[in-house]
């Protein structure tokens, strides 16, 4: 009897040792499925979290553009504002009457004046008027006339020669004016920086606004807008 109870413990012992070894191998499969779950779910995570990155990237460089055409639309419009600003305070100082036409009424009363002390005194007519004002405007006055109504200029004379002389005036003031381009370069660069800084982000995307700004700097140094380059 002996010898069978020997024989039922070894296979007692041999059951346990399989089940342990069924046990081991189980728990390690399930170890190793934990695992790959595991790095499934980092990988789900990391690639979540470099999606988010991403759109958040994009959000922001969109949101900076957003800003920078902002920006640059604000400042056009106030550089355009400010010249308007400019022309209306400018004209709101003035009368009504531009010097052109103050100058042909002085010619006008002087004229007839002279005529009214005459035997033959008559009405100087409209047609009279331009005769005279052709008479007198030789070519300098002609475009010294020409520059007042373009601008709208005004004069405080009380005869002809006064008149005339102070449209000879505003002429060289006007020339003195264009002789210093430098003066109107500020403005000039401002609206040409804006609308090139547009150009070359389409053109170049990806560069620091100073290398825009390097370039843009250059480019205008030789362009024809440039006020300094029709000295």
């Amino acid at each position: 009897m002996a010898p069978r109870r020997d024989n039922q413990k070894a296979i007692e012992a041999r059951e346990r040792k399989a089940q342990q070894s069924q046990s081991k191998k189980e728990a390690e499969l399930a170890a190793k499925e934990d695992a790959k779950w595991r790095d499934e779910g980092t990988k789900l995570l990391r690639n979540k979290e470099a999606r988010k990155a991403e759109a958040d990237a994009k959000a922001d460089e969109a949101r900076r553009r957003r800003e920078e055409r902002a920006l640059l639309e604000r400042a056009e419009a106030e550089s355009i504002q400010g010249t308007t600003k400019g022309a209306t305070k400018k004209g709101a100082s003035k009368p009504k009457v531009t010097q052109y036409q103050l100058l042909q009424r002085q010619l006008l009363l002087q004229k007839t004046a002279q005529a009214a002390a005459s035997p033959m005194a008559r009405v100087v007519s409209a047609e009279s008027m331009d005769l005279l004002v052709e008479n007198v405007n030789h070519a300098r006055r002609e475009e010294a006339f020409n520059a007042i109504l373009a601008g709208d200029r005004l004069v405080d004379a009380s005869g002809i020669d006064e008149a005339l002389e102070q449209l000879s005036s505003a002429d060289a003031a006007d020339r003195k004016v264009d002789m210093h381009p430098e003066r109107r370069a500020k403005a000039a660069y401002k609206a040409y920086e804006a609308r090139e800084l547009e150009t070359l982000k389409s053109q170049l995307p990806g560069l620091k606004r100073s290398q825009y700004i390097e370039r843009i700097q250059k480019a205008w140094a030789k362009s024809p807008e440039n006020p300094l380059n029709k000295i």
